[in-house]
């Protein structure tokens, strides 16, 4: 997202729709920065960018021309959004509520990276990740240098704007458009439709004295299973089947 309206960037993938790419794999696409911190359009509140309304108000604009011509094969719903273009969008486009109020942060949490201005001088002669591709293109977890995480109080939050019970929470596999193995396969949190991506999730309960599980997620293909099993737990046995037979 630049000053004068949102940037279109395309990548083409060197191989099949349907052919999968090893995790190490040289050649593996959408990797990298840019993708780690985008997700397919449908994945995010409804983003004015992609109204109809605005099209037609805008359609000879260089942003909605673009998009024409590369919806020409059809395949614009293949179409991913960054993170920091989504918020630019929802924040320009929906209007401010008619009251205030403050309200208390209780916690912070910054994605971004510090930049020193300096590079180490020997940086070049250390081993990189994923076959020693350079950083902008490794299978790794980036930072977002344009959002800074609030954590609110929840009591607070219900006092004051709308009981926090009432908000639609949930967690799933994000959409995603074409092979899984191309890029990353993110778990995301939605609340109140904006989604948050999910790294690590586990639990204390059930594993004794200090001792826990825990899923890293949300980077490679992975059975989704594995995510369902220690958010529902494994399924279980019962005599519900005819003539009480067992049945899971």
């Amino acid at each position: 997202m630049a000053s004068s309206g949102p940037r279109i960037i395309s990548e083409a993938i060197p191989h099949g729709p349907h052919d999968y790419v090893g995790e190490l794999e040289l050649t593996r696409p959408l990797g990298g920065q840019l993708w780690w911190n985008s997700l397919l359009w449908t994945n995010f509140p409804p983003l004015a960018m992609f109204s109809q309304k605005n099209y037609a108000e805008g359609s000879r604009s260089d942003f909605f021309e673009s998009l024409s011509a590369l919806n020409s094969d059809e395949r614009l719903s293949e179409q991913y959004v960054t993170f920091t273009a989504a918020r630019h969008d929802l924040c320009n486009s929906r209007s401010l509520p008619k009251s205030s109020c403050r309200l208390t942060v209780e916690c912070m949490q910054y994605e971004g990276v510090r930049d020193c201005s300096w590079n180490f001088p020997l940086t070049d002669y250390i081993p990189k990740r994923d076959n020693h591709n350079s950083s902008e293109n490794q299978a790794r977890r980036f930072w977002d240098n344009n959002v800074l995480h609030m954590g609110l109080n929840a009591e607070e939050f219900s006092d004051k704007i709308m009981p926090v019970g009432d908000i639609q929470a949930e967690i799933t596999i994000a959409d995603f458009a074409g092979n899984p193995s191309h890029g990353y396969f993110p778990v995301v949190m939605r609340v109140a439709g904006w989604p948050f991506r999910l790294r690590k999730i586990g639990s204390f309960e059930g594993f004794g004295k200090g001792g826990h599980h825990e899923l890293h997620i949300g980077l490679h293909w992975f059975e989704e299973d594995k995510l369902w099993s220690v958010l529902e737990g494994r399924p279980k046995l019962a005599a519900t089947g005819q003539h009480n037979s067992m049945e899971p």
